[in-house]
């Protein structure tokens, strides 16, 4: 099991600055409650679903709101 530290932890900074780009924005995300739960609800969702295009949709526009993706 992955541990996961948390800011007020002083092992956190050290954690932080071992992770590449896209580590980095995983960590910070996973910080924003907003986030987890918009994803847990995309994941439930995109599960029921049988479409991969409008699976592909969804998994976009989820990215593309928090800011990862670089598509226009």
């Amino acid at each position: 099991m992955v541990e996961h530290l948390e800011w007020h932890d002083p092992r956190f900074r050290e954690h932080l600055r071992l992770l590449n780009g896209p580590g980095l924005a995983q960590e910070l995300l996973r910080h924003i409650p907003a986030y987890v739960t918009g994803y847990h609800h995309l994941r439930q969702h995109l599960d029921t679903l049988t479409d991969l295009r409008v699976r592909y949709e969804l998994a976009g526009d989820f990215a593309h709101h928090w800011g990862l993706s670089c598509s226009g």
